[in-house]
């Protein structure tokens, strides 16, 4: 299938790496792609290397915003693309041939494609030692602890039109919340691409220990919103706890 590719990224003062993510979208072999970027209003040289260095059709808006939830949600209001992704201003792909790869996994029925991710430290210009290959997705996985790397998480447009956009309450979960309304509560048909799509910073907002805890408490709203119940503390040990631990020692 011949779709078309809206990715969507979300930047703020993002000089020391923008350059690297508008090089990982302008080298994908796939050429039926849209590049989207939300700027907060940089004040730094974030626009000035976008404008010299965006080669795929699209859009830049700089303008303030209400969080990097409202930006997402205005980015998908300008998509015209088949299948949404959303890569932010420090991550990259992984090769030039994802976009391809992912395009041959969605069908007329497949909604959903996701796949594994890498940490990157920008500070020290490299891979770090985490890893996220989260496995095919079942019934309630969510609930027990599972889910999705949204870095690496493409959606065909319908779902968003049917099932909604990103909660921009809930902070630094929404888009735990998205995935797991679009994968557990309407059931999109998704598929599991085992291999590594993204490299994603290990210095970005969510990576920080205290978002991490913020963020498994605001999963937990995420459920209550979605009339969803779970045994509280024992969804915190499967869930936070690990990556709390994991947090320390990477």
């Amino acid at each position: 299938m011949n779709l078309r590719f809206s990715i969507i990224t979300v930047c703020y003062n993002a000089e020391q790496t923008i350059f690297r993510l508008l090089d990982s979208v302008n080298q994908q072999s796939y050429n039926n792609i849209e590049h989207i970027i939300i700027d907060g209003g940089s004040n730094d040289r974030t626009l000035d290397i976008i404008k010299k260095n965006i080669s795929r059709f699209g859009l830049l808006i700089s303008e303030s915003d209400k969080g990097i939830y409202n930006a997402m949600n205005k980015g998908l209001r300008y998509a015209t693309g088949d299948v949404i992704a959303f890569l932010n201003a420090d991550d990259f792909y992984y090769n030039n041939k994802v976009i391809e790869e992912v395009n041959s996994y969605f069908t007329k029925d497949i909604k959903i494609v996701y796949g594994n991710i890498k940490y990157y430290n920008n500070k020290k210009n490299k891979p770090s030692r985490r890893f996220f290959a989260p496995g095919e997705y079942k019934k309630n996985m969510y609930l027990r602890g599972w889910h999705a790397p949204h870095p690496a998480f493409f959606c065909h447009k319908s779902c968003f039109e049917k099932y909604g956009s990103f909660n921009e309450n809930l902070e630094v979960s929404s888009d735990f919340e998205l995935m797991f309304r679009f994968q557990e509560i309407y059931k999109a048909s998704s598929i599991y691409l085992n291999q590594t799509i993204t490299y994603m910073s290990n210095d970005g907002v969510s990576s920080k220990l205290s978002s991490i805890i913020k963020g498994n408490l605001n999963i937990i709203k995420a459920f209550k919103i979605n009339k969803k119940k779970v045994f509280i503390p024992l969804y915190l040990a499967k869930r936070l706890f690990p990556k709390i631990i994991n947090y320390l020692f990477n």
